[in-house]
C-alpha cells in the first residue's frame, strides 16, 4: 500500500526565521560545548570550549544586528528594566572597569591562556544571556534547551565511565589521582570540573524525565542514576556538597508545591493540576524503581569490578580528609592582600596568578611545588581580588536579584513549578561548588542560560516578544548592519580562527621539537605570526630557541638562537609585564648573551630582580639568577642570589648546586667537596635531570683531584678556575 504524498505547499516550507536560527545556535552551543576537547591542541579542554563560547556569542550578535531594526525603544527599555539584565550589565561594567585599571590589561581583556576568564569571556556570557532571554520564552523552547543539556550529559557520562573502567582509548598525562584511583574527568580535564557540570545537569534530567514519554523516561532515569554515580566516583567534595544542597532545595520546592496544591485542591482544576504536577515525580520513581535499582546495581558492579581496592581506599581517604583544603586555605588567605593592593577595582580579570606571586609566600609553594594558582578557588574571593569592591557589590546584587526573580517566578508559575524547582536546585548546587572551585566555560554557559530562563519565567503574562515588523529597514540601517556584521566577522577571525590555527601550529611544533628542530622553529614562528597578541606563543618560541642554543655546537648558531630567544621573551614581557616567568627567561638569555659579549650583564640582573619582585617565592628564579651570575664571573652576586633562595628553601637542590659551582669557579676544592656533600643530600625530587648533571660534574671534579700530583696544589690536573667544567655544565644546564 502506497503512502499518501504530502502537499507541495507543505514540502516547500518557508525558511526558518532569525529567531529559530538563534535558538538553533543556542541548542548547538549547549550540546557541543561540554563535549569539545582535543589532543591536537596544546590545552586540550578549556581552550576549545572558550573558542566555542566566543564563536556562539559573535554569531548571536550577528543575528541580533539583523533583528535590531525590528526592536522598538519600548522593548529595549523593558529589557533593561529586567532585574537580572541590569545585574548582568553591572557585572560586565565592573569587569571592563577592572580591565582598564588592571595590572596587565592585555591579559584581563583576552584572558590568560589555559584559564580564559577575561573580559571577552564575561561579555560573551552576557550576550548568551540576552539571546536566551529573547529567544527562549515558551515551555517547548525551554524544554528543547534542556534536551540539548541531556544529550551532552549522556556523552559526558559515557566517556566518564570508560575512564572509570580504564577503557579510555586516549592517553592523558597529569591525571588527578587519590592513591591508585584515577579520578574520571571525561571531557573537562579535571574531576572537579566534571562534578560541577553534573551537579548543574542532574536536577534538569530529573525534571525532563517527568515530561517525556514512557520509553524516553526510562532512558532519562537510567542516565540520571549514571550521572549521580559518576559524580560520586569523581571524588569531588564540592560536587558532593552541591548535590546534597540541590536535593535539599528540590525537596523543599516539592514540599511547598504539594502544600500549596493541598490547600487549593478544591478550588479549581488548575490547582488540582498543580498538586498532581508536584507529586508526579514521586509516582514516576515508584513506577520505575525496578529499572532504577537495576541500573544502580549494574553501575556499582562495573565500578567495583574495575577497581575495588583502589576505589575503597580513595573514598575512605577522601572522607577522612574531607576538610583538608589541599592548598585552598593558603590561596584564600592570599586573596585578601591582593584585594588590599587595589581595593576599588581589583587587580584585573584573570590576573590572579600574576598578583599571587607577590603575596603567596612559601607556604603554598611547599604544598603545590612549582604551581601558581590561576583562580582563588572561591568565586567570591576571586571576584573580590580581581574586580574589587565594585565587582563584589555587582555579584551580590546579582544574587539578591536572582532570589527576587525566583520568588516572583514562583508566584506567577502556579500550574507547574517543577521546572522552576529544578533550575533553582541546579543553580544552588552549582553555587555551592563555586565556593571551593571556579567557573569553567561549559558550566558558565549552562548557568547563564538557566538564569535567562528564570528571568523569563519571572515575567508577567503581558510581557511578550516583539514580532518582526513588516516594513523593511531604511538604507542607512542596512549600511550600518553591513558594517556591524563585517566587524563581527573580523572578530571571529581574530578571536576564534587565528588563535585556533596558532594553537594547532604550536602543538605541531612540539611534536617536531627534537626530531626536526628547523621545522619546529618555523612552526613556532608561524604561531606568533598568527596570534601575536598572545604572550604564550612568544614564550613557547623563546623556550624552544633557548633549549636549541644549549645544544648548539657552532658559536654563530648559538648566538642566533639566543638572540631569537631573547626577542621572544622580550615580546612576551611587552604583552604581559606582570608575569615573573617571562622576566626569568629574559634574564637567562641575557646572561648567556652577556657571557659572549652580546649583552650587558646588568640587564640580565635587572630582569632577574624584576622576576623576584613579582614572584619572590619561586626558588627556581634564584637558582637561574645565581647560575647567570656565575656565567659572567660575578661570584659575589651568585652567592647573594643563592643565599637569598636558600633562606626560603634550604633544601632545594639547584640552589645547593650553585654553591658548588661558585667554589669551583673560585678554585676552592675543599669547600667544593663540602658543598657537593650538602648538595647530594638536598631535595632533587622535582629536578632529577639537574641531579644527573651534578653527578657528572662531581665525577669530573673527582677525576681531576685524583690526577693532581700530591704536593703540587697548582698541578696540571688541578681544577684551576674549574673553567672547563663550569663552562661546559653551565651551557648544559641552560644558565
Amino acid at each position: 500500500m502506497k503512502r499518501p504524498r504530502a502537499p507541495v505547499a507543505l514540502i516547500r516550507s518557508s525558511p526558518p526565521s532569525i529567531e529559530a536560527v538563534g535558538r538553533g545556535v543556542l541548542f548547538v552551543h549547549l550540546l557541543l560545548t561540554p563535549l569539545l576537547f582535543s589532543q591536537a591542541t596544546v590545552e586540550g579542554f578549556e581552550f576549545l570550549k572558550f573558542l566555542g563560547l566566543v564563536l556562539t556569542a559573535l554569531l548571536l550578535l550577528v543575528l541580533g544586528i539583523l533583528v535590531l531594526p525590528r526592536i522598538s525603544i519600548d522593548d529595549a527599555r523593558c529589557e533593561l528594566r529586567q532585574p537580572l539584565t541590569t545585574a548582568g550589565l553591572a557585572f560586565v561594567g565592573s569587569a571592563l572597569l577592572s580591565t582598564l585599571t588592571s595590572i596587565s590589561p592585555n591579559t584581563s581583556l583576552y584572558g590568560h591562556h589555559e584559564n580564559f576568564a577575561g573580559s571577552i569571556t564575561i561579555m560573551s556570557y552576557f550576550i548568551l544571556f540576552i539571546a536566551a532571554r529573547r529567544l527562549v520564552h515558551t515551555p517547548e523552547q525551554m524544554r528543547m534547551m534542556l534536551v540539548a543539556v541531556a544529550m551532552a550529559t549522556a556523552g559526558i557520562t559515557i566517556y566518564g565511565f570508560l575512564q572509570v573502567c580504564r577503557l579510555d582509548p586516549l592517553e592523558w598525562r597529569n591525571r588527578s589521582t587519590i592513591g591508585h584511583w584515577e579520578r574520571p574527568f571525561s571531557t573537562f580535564g579535571h574531576a572537579n570540573f566534571l562534578g560541577a557540570y553534573l551537579v548543574l545537569a542532574l536536577p534538569l534530567l530529573v525534571w525532563l524525565s517527568v515530561r517525556v514519554s514512557h520509553f524516553n523516561r526510562a532512558i532519562l532515569l537510567t542516565l540520571t542514576i549514571a550521572v549521580l554515580t559518576l559524580t560520586l566516583l569523581s571524588l569531588s567534595r564540592g560536587a558532593w556538597l552541591g548535590i546534597a544542597c540541590a536535593f535539599g532545595i528540590a525537596a523543599v520546592g516539592l514540599w511547598r508545591s504539594q502544600l500549596v496544591g493541598s490547600q487549593n485542591v478544591g478550588r479549581s482544576l488548575r490547582d488540582r493540576n498543580a498538586h498532581r504536577g508536584a507529586t508526579r515525580l514521586l509516582v514516576i520513581v515508584r513506577r520505575h524503581w525496578v529499572l532504577a535499582a537495576a541500573t544502580g546495581c549494574g553501575l556499582v558492579a562495573i565500578t567495583l569490578l574495575s577497581a575495588s581496592d583502589e576505589l575503597t581506599y580513595a573514598i575512605s581517604r577522601r572522607t577522612s580528609h574531607f576538610l583538608n583544603g589541599s592548598g585552598r586555605f593558603e590561596i584564600w588567605a592570599t586573596s585578601w592582600p591582593i584585594f588590599l593592593e587595589q581595593p576599588l577595582a581589583g587587580c584585573g580579570p584573570d590576573t590572579f596568578h600574576q598578583a599571587f606571586g607577590r603575596h603567596g609566600g612559601i607556604t603554598y609553594w611547599k604544598i603545590a611545588w612549582g604551581e601558581t594558582p590561576a583562580r582563588a578557588h572561591n568565586e567570591v574571593l576571586h571576584i573580590l581580588a580581581t574586580q574589587g569592591v565594585i565587582g563584589l557589590v555587582a555579584i551580590f546584587a546579582g544574587l539578591a536579584t536572582l532570589g527576587l526573580t525566583l520568588r516572583r517566578a514562583w508566584k506567577r508559575q502556579e500550574t507547574d513549578r517543577g521546572l522552576l524547582v529544578a533550575i533553582a536546585a541546579a543553580l544552588v548546587g552549582f553555587l555551592v561548588t563555586e565556593l571551593v572551585g571556579f567557573t569553567v566555560i561549559a558550566c558558565g554557559s549552562l548557568a547563564v542560560v538557566l538564569l535567562a530562563i528564570v528571568s523569563r519565567l519571572g515575567e508577567s503574562a503581558d510581557v511578550t516578544v516583539t514580532k518582526p515588523a513588516v516594513s523593511s529597514p531604511p538604507p542607512i540601517w542596512r549600511l550600518g548592519q553591513a558594517i556591524a556584521i563585517a566587524c563581527c566577522l573580523v572578530m571571529i577571525q581574530l578571536l576564534v580562527v587565528d588563535p585556533l590555527r596558532a594553537d594547532l601550529v604550536s602543538s605541531e611544533a612540539e611534536c617536531f621539537a627534537t626530531s626536526q628542530p628547523e621545522r619546529a622553529l618555523r612552526l613556532y614562528e608561524r604561531a606568533v605570526q598568527l596570534c601575536p597578541r598572545e604572550p604564550i606563543y612568544w614564550s613557547r618560541l623563546a623556550v624552544f630557541t633557548e633549549n636549541a642554543a644549549r645544544d648548539a655546537d657552532d658559536r654563530d648558531d648559538k648566538c642566533r638562537m639566543l638572540e631569537r630567544a631573547h626577542a621572544g621573551y622580550a615580546a612576551a614581557v611587552e604583552r604581559d609585564r606582570e608575569d615573573a616567568y617571562h622576566f626569568a627567561g629574559l634574564g637567562r638569555t641575557l646572561g648567556e648573551l652577556a657571557r659572549i659579549g652580546k649583552a650587558k650583564r646588568e640587564d640580565a640582573f635587572a630582569a632577574f630582580d624584576r622576576a623576584m619582585k613579582l614572584d619572590p617565592a619561586n626558588p627556581s628564579t634564584y637558582a637561574d639568577a645565581s647560575r647567570a651570575a656565575l656565567l659572567v664571573g660575578d661570584a659575589a652576586r651568585a652567592q647573594a642570589y643563592a643565599s637569598a633562595g636558600m633562606t626560603l628553601y634550604p633544601d632545594f637542590g639547584p640552589l645547593r648546586e650553585q654553591i658548588v659551582m661558585r667554589h669551583l669557579l673560585l678554585n676552592q676544592p675543599v669547600e667544593a667537596i663540602i658543598a657537593f656533600d650538602a648538595a647530594f643530600k638536598a631535595d632533587w625530587s622535582r629536578n632529577v635531570e639537574d641531579l644527573k648533571k651534578l653527578i657528572g660534574i662531581y665525577k669530573e671534579f673527582e677525576r681531576r683531584l685524583h690526577a693532581k700530583s700530591p704536593g703540587s696544589p697548582g698541578g696540571a690536573g688541578a681544577p684551576r678556575q674549574a673553567g672547563g667544567v663550569v663552562n661546559h655544565t653551565s651551557v648544559r644546564n641552560g644558565s
